[in-house]
């Protein structure tokens, strides 16, 4: 382990962090691993290629002594020692650097890959701007009831994401992502994501209620593509019916709302659909 300029860039490089950054993190693992090796009071400075040590004893009345520290004649296992140190510091900073960018993606959908599928679970590799991917897990009460059957490695699908945190596992800290196939929130999200594809201004979409797997009742602002509703219908296997507000003389809360599925308007080549009042309405998405 050289500690030179080339070092430095390397791991900025592999952990995408500022250099400035991995050069203080590799100072602070040297000198707090020099001071639990050496039970001495220890500095470093890192100047160009050079490691600079200071260490002293506090002797008490008798003032602090100065003593040299050779780091080449502390042996292999320090060296491991520090390598090991410098990796999990870094990998935390890494994880604390891609959750301050991740975290607002929380409660939105994406777009990942099946990595593996497990007996009750599936674990997606999910990519977000910057560069970062990351291995979410959308466990099998989450899934919808015929994706465990089909879903491949290699296979794309759309995910809700319930939540991103950053979990501690024996002080190595890593980015948790959990996924959702099953949200009320998701036949929304998948509307407009597929909106947001064909660069259609993007709709309100008010969920009324869904069955996963089976369908869900949804209500929208504007007219979109009959073809945008097919594509969330065939993304999520369900039937998406489009519920229209009943007449304007009835209460808000007394409004029964009638369903309309999405053939019936396949002919006028799009949708237009009004937005229920009351407590029907469902979630505003």
């Amino acid at each position: 382990m050289k500690l030179n300029k080339r070092y430095i860039s390397g791991l900025a490089d592999k952990y995408e962090l500022p250099q400035a950054r991995v050069s203080e993190t590799v100072r602070g693992a040297i000198e707090t691993c020099l001071m639990t090796v050496t039970h001495l009071d220890v500095n470093v400075k890192m100047a160009d290629d050079e490691v600079l040590i200071y260490a002293w004893r506090d002797k008490g009345d008798d003032g602090i002594k100065h003593v040299d520290i050779d780091p080449s004649r502390l042996g292999r296992r320090f060296i491991h020692y520090v390598a090991q140190s410098i990796k999990q510091l870094l990998t935390r900073d890494a994880a604390l650097e891609a959750y301050g960018n991740l975290a607002e993606w929380k409660q939105s959908i994406i777009l990942g890959t099946i990595d593996r599928v497990e007996r009750d679970a599936v674990t997606v590799l999910t990519p977000f701007p910057g560069g970062y991917v990351f291995i979410g897990r959308c466990d099998k009460n989450c899934l919808l009831p015929h994706d465990l059957k089909e879903l491949r490695a290699g296979m794309k699908r759309l995910f809700y994401i319930n939540n991103i945190s950053t979990v501690d596992e024996h002080g190595v800290l890593r980015v948790d992502i959990v996924l959702n196939r099953r949200s009320i929130h998701l036949p929304a999200l998948v509307i407009k994501y597929f909106c947001r594809e064909a660069g259609i201004k993007m709709p309100t979409v008010r969920v009324f209620k869904r069955i996963a797997g089976a369908r869900s009742e949804i209500t929208i602002d504007r007219r979109i593509p009959v073809e945008i509703l097919k594509k969330a219908s065939d993304e999520l296997r369900e039937a998406i019916r489009i519920i229209k507000p009943a007449g304007r003389g009835i209460q808000s809360d007394q409004r029964k709302p009638a369903a309309t599925d999405i053939e019936s308007v396949a002919r006028d080549g799009g949708v237009q659909a009004g937005v229920p009042m009351g407590r029907a309405c469902g979630e505003t998405l």
